[in-house]
């Protein structure tokens, strides 16, 4: 039985140009909410520009979220940057520099995951230089390039991990030790990995 239920902040893109294709993450903070034993609350969003992206940042780190510690950004991804909109355009690219300037000493016990492919795939003093301007006490993502539903099923994993462990260092290493037990040829195939703040 979960103790102290954390809260999901999760923003999403829209993943398709097609707009009759409503794939979506959605169904994953559904379950955790109505599971019994998890009750899981969220908050979720749908995102289409990057102005939209800090407007919700921007809420998402306001005491009035603050039960909700956990942050689900579930675009396409690269190395180091997520796409927020059209991923054929410059202006659509947010680094994680960038991203860090947006949440500047704002994270204080709250985790980020990367729901998109390989923005995880950079150097550990770039994350560690993330962790350290944001506040956050770790982050969690992929290496590569991953398939939609094994990530699915494997965010919905690693976000119940999450509800077992404080956000504490230490917690982090748990919940990293707990998802690859349950999952380690999920977690090799997809490349995951998880960076604790120094």
């Amino acid at each position: 039985m979960i103790k102290h239920r954390k809260g999901v902040f999760c923003l999403e893109t829209d993943w398709y140009s097609n707009l009759r294709k409503p794939t979506t993450v959605k169904p994953i903070l559904e379950l955790l909410e109505k599971l019994d034993g998890y009750e899981v609350p969220h908050i979720y969003r749908p995102i289409g520009t990057v102005e939209e992206f800090d407007f919700c940042l921007q809420k998402w780190t306001q005491k009035a979220h603050d039960a909700y510690p956990i942050l689900y950004l579930a675009f396409h991804g690269y190395a180091n940057l997520i796409y927020v909109g059209d991923k054929r355009r410059r202006e659509s690219r947010v680094t994680l520099p960038e991203l860090g300037k947006m949440l500047e000493g704002k994270c204080r016990k709250r985790i980020i995951l990367f729901g998109s492919c390989s923005t995880l795939n950079t150097s550990r003093l770039k994350i560690q230089r993330f962790l350290a301007t944001t506040g956050a006490t770790a982050v969690f993502g992929y290496k590569s390039d991953v398939d939609w539903i094994p990530a699915a099923m494997f965010e919905m994993q690693v976000l119940s991990a999450m509800q077992e462990y404080a956000l504490t260092r230490s917690g982090v290493r748990r919940m990293h030790h707990l998802i690859v037990q349950t999952l380690p040829k999920l977690s090799k195939q997809l490349t995951f990995r998880m960076e604790i703040a120094d």
